[in-house]
């Protein structure tokens, strides 16, 4: 005799207890830390006001700045994963939707007129997805990508392709860079919350942009 049981069901629930469990703790600890942090915003700002700052004083300033912030930037991230309603899913069509995601991207970054190119097996591929997520991850990727995944030109663009396998009837959205690629150490790490190789990021954007798709359904991976 074989069973055979759909596990949807039981990994979004794994998933969501997931999510409010890390609600309830970053809720009582986001308070906690906020206080002392904006103490020591606020110091630095008073600081800066000095008359008597030599350029060395002004330069470990701008150091205490820049941390503050990029702190601050990881409590909102966690608070926003955290906090974050359950998945609003609808039915779109990929096409025009990325249309108008691409359109909006460039508006808000500097990126060259050939900075994306769209490769869709048939235009009216049409997901189940919530779209306010989606938006939010491929945000995430399209500015990784601008900012990391350079060329020898260091020229970036993208690809998005999206296509069906009939085979399982699942669709998917390839985000295609022109990079160098990431070593093997890297990728084992490159999901993980905090991990990142840059000195400005949170490395939490890969994470939370995982933990959205996994909350309706989807997955995120890298190839």
């Amino acid at each position: 005799m074989i069973y055979l049981t759909d596990s949807s069901d039981l990994n979004r629930h794994i998933q969501d207890s997931k999510l409010a469990s890390l609600g309830r703790l970053t809720a009582s600890i986001a308070h906690e830390i906020r206080n002392p942090l904006g103490a020591i915003s606020h110091a630095a700002q008073l600081l800066d006001e000095s008359d008597n700052l030599s350029a060395d004083d002004k330069r470990l300033s701008n150091i205490i700045h820049d941390q503050s912030k990029r702190l601050n930037d990881i409590i909102e991230s966690v608070l926003r994963l955290s906090r974050k309603e359950s998945a609003s899913v609808e039915l779109i069509t990929l096409k025009p939707w990325l249309i108008k995601f691409t359109n909006e991207f460039k508006e808000f970054n500097v990126v060259p007129e050939d900075w994306c190119t769209m490769d869709i097996s048939h235009g009216d591929i049409a997901v189940y997805t919530d779209t306010n997520h989606l938006h939010q991850v491929l945000w995430n990727l399209c500015t990784n990508a601008i900012k990391y995944a350079v060329n020898k030109d260091n020229k970036s663009t993208i690809t998005l392709k999206a296509y069906t396998d009939k085979s399982t009837n699942t669709s998917y959205l390839d985000i295609i860079d022109t990079g160098v690629g990431i070593s093997t150490a890297e990728q084992e790490k490159l999901f993980e919350p905090f991990y990142t190789t840059s000195t400005t990021g949170t490395g939490l954007g890969l994470y939370i942009s995982r933990e959205l798709c996994l909350s309706y359904g989807g997955d995120l991976s890298y190839v």
